[in-house]
């Protein structure tokens, strides 16, 4: 159990790192676009999502967030252009959602922005360093497929 303990502070230090590293810029656009925390988690869902998702479901997704504050999350992702909703094929009740292409271009912006970021990190290391490091995380990695 140390050993849990000890990998997880190693890992927070890591990621408080990265993120001090990342500076003000990626922070600037999440308020740019207006975004809130969930809202933003929101939308990196709907982005990853293989098809349009009901409420219920996003809320699944996102660990069980009460269904009236993400309602309000939607409405104004929506009423800004960054989410769509329709209405299920099959049932007239359920709300399907997407992303629109006004969303999903802030979604990737943002992700350009933090994968420039750990560029920027990772240039910093050295060529062993960068291999141990993408070699650690293949396994972890390997287990989303």
């Amino acid at each position: 159990m140390q050993a849990t303990a000890d990998t997880a502070r190693s890992l927070n230090e890591f990621l408080r790192f990265l993120t001090e590293s990342a500076g003000s810029e990626f922070i600037q656009a999440v308020e740019e676009a207006g975004l809130s925390l969930t809202q933003l988690k929101a939308m990196h869902v709907l982005a990853a999502a293989d098809e349009d998702l009901s409420l219920n479901g996003l809320s699944e997704q996102l660990g069980g967030l009460s269904l009236p504050t993400l309602s309000r999350a939607i409405d104004a992702l929506a009423q800004r252009g960054y989410v769509k909703r329709e209405e299920d094929a099959e049932d007239r009740r359920i709300k399907r959602l997407r992303l629109t292409a006004k969303g999903r271009k802030t979604i990737d912006r943002l992700i350009d922005i933090r994968v420039a970021v750990l560029e920027k990190v990772l240039e910093t290391l050295t060529d062993e360093e960068r291999d141990r490091l993408a070699r650690a995380l293949e396994p972890i990695l390997d287990r989303r497929a």
